[in-house]
């Protein structure tokens, strides 16, 4: 991994923000019109350059070994890159403390994941210093999918990002990734999304019908598998009386299995 200055040599450049989600292999790592932000022990995983590392979770979380790589404290105190942290720790002397203060007011208090951190920290860091940085920010890896357990930190990304605009910056989002995007334009596309809607709603017919369908099968199976226990429970009964195996008087139990049946003396 290529470590680099946050603060370039030749010219202003572009801030990108790179996190786990799948579009993070599509991230500008080999355009240097960018610098490449990302968080926690990306270092580790799949970053391969990075001007900055964002850990805002608390010490004991990150030092966690069953959720971070085992040594990822010390791995940050080694970083020559900016290390931004929420909590101050000693063992890590060559981090910034995130300036939360500074950030609050290019939007609001309102901070659902590391994400919206970074992002108003790139807000701060365009209008602070812009020979350093164009005011130009990108999202890869932050795809947030409805269905994801990421869904419900996705409004607070896209908050942030109506704030980046509003401050008169670009925002890049890959066509991949689901964040500012919706599948259609309310009531412009009224007609189109009802059509939609009933092709959904009759596909969704077709398969409760399939379902049911299926249901009564395996209903059918099942009592089948039932009778034909019992038809080779009668059959075991009959072996066991065909042979003078089993003295007379005591009991005999039918243990059916994957292997075939068997007998088996009950004490």
């Amino acid at each position: 991994m290529t470590i680099e200055a946050s603060a370039p040599r030749q010219g202003p450049r572009a801030i990108a923000l790179v996190a786990y989600g799948a579009t993070k292999i599509i991230a500008p790592w080999d355009d240097k019109s960018w610098t490449i932000w990302s968080l926690n022990d990306a270092y580790a995983h799949f970053a391969t350059r990075l001007s900055a590392l964002f850990e805002m979770h608390p010490i004991k979380h990150y030092t966690d070994h069953a959720q971070y790589v085992e040594d990822h404290e010390k791995r940050m105190s080694e970083l020559t890159c900016d290390v931004w942290l929420a909590f101050p720790n000693p063992k890590i002397p060559n981090a910034k403390i995130y300036p939360l203060e500074k950030i609050i007011p290019y939007g609001r208090d309102y901070f659902c994941s590391t994400l919206p951190y970074m992002i108003g920290m790139a807000i701060h860091q365009i209008k602070t210093y812009p020979n350093t940085f164009l005011p130009k920010i990108g999202l890869w890896g932050c795809d947030m999918q409805l269905t994801s357990e990421y869904a419900k930190e996705r409004a607070c990304v896209e908050y942030w990002c109506g704030r980046a605009e509003g401050h008169g910056i670009e925002v890049v989002i890959p066509d991949d990734s689901p964040i500012l995007k919706a599948g259609y334009r309310y009531g412009y596309d009224q007609e189109r999304v009802e059509a939609r809607k009933r092709i959904l709603d009759a596909r969704d017919r077709d398969l409760r019908v399939m379902l049911e369908g299926a249901n009564r099968g395996l209903a059918l199976a099942q009592e089948q598998v039932a009778n034909l226990n019992g038809m080779r429970s009668e059959v075991a009964f009959m072996q066991v009386n065909l042979t003078d195996a089993v003295p007379a008087g005591q009991a005999v139990s039918i243990v059916h299995n994957a292997q075939g049946v068997r007998t088996e003396m009950i004490e």
